[in-house]
């Protein structure tokens, strides 16, 4: 999420968090022990109904080499600041780039990550909805800015099989959050 309601000092908190996810060994542990010992990953951006972004186009990560290349090209990318937050837009953005992602696998997940409740575009309910009936799971890492927001997730974000929502209290937290749900998700998706 790119919003301006996240200040700058925290739109690199979340960039570099994934950027130390996809350089820990433990994230790479769990690539290799999964069913096919290798993922496909795509990183975009998302604000206001208008504003989806590709900021790493779909790459296989099968090797060590692989996931530090993954790293590097996302942390060498600028954050743009854009206006609004629309969830739903952004989930249906994510739902699109499954189909050109060249890529086949035993499960489909969305990382989504944000602070605030979708205000703009269409409600995020029936996108979810929509997303989990057909196989995609949603989880999320909730920012939290209010007493709410982790349970906003919980309740209009995440879905589809094992979904969970992480709430982060505390931006350093963040690089531990990515790389647990990371894991958890890596290994949710062994069986075929």
């Amino acid at each position: 999420m790119v919003s301006p309601l996240i200040d700058p000092a925290e739109k690199a908190v979340q960039r570099s968090g994934c950027v130390a996810a996809f350089r820990h060994p433990g994230v790479w542990r769990a690539i290799r022990s999964g069913l096919h010992g290798r993922i496909a990953v795509l990183y975009f951006e998302w604000a206001g109904e208008g504003y989806q972004s590709v900021v790493v186009q779909w790459t296989i990560i099968d090797s060590r080499e692989t996931a530090r290349g993954f790293a590097d090209d996302l942390a060498a990318q600028p954050i743009l600041p854009e206006a609004g937050t629309s969830l739903s837009a952004g989930l249906t953005f994510a739902e699109t780039l499954f189909a050109v992602s060249g890529a086949a696998g035993p499960g489909r997940v969305i990382d989504i990550s944000g602070e605030a409740p979708n205000n703009d575009g269409s409600p995020v309910e029936p996108v979810r909805r929509r997303l989990a009936a057909s196989g995609i799971t949603i989880n999320g890492l909730a920012i939290v800015s209010g007493p709410d927001t982790a349970d906003y997730y919980q309740r209009s974000v995440i879905g589809g099989p094992g979904s969970f929502v992480i709430p982060v209290a505390d931006g350093r937290d963040f690089s531990l959050a990515i790389r647990r749900k990371l894991v958890l998700e890596i290994a949710s998706c062994r069986d075929p």
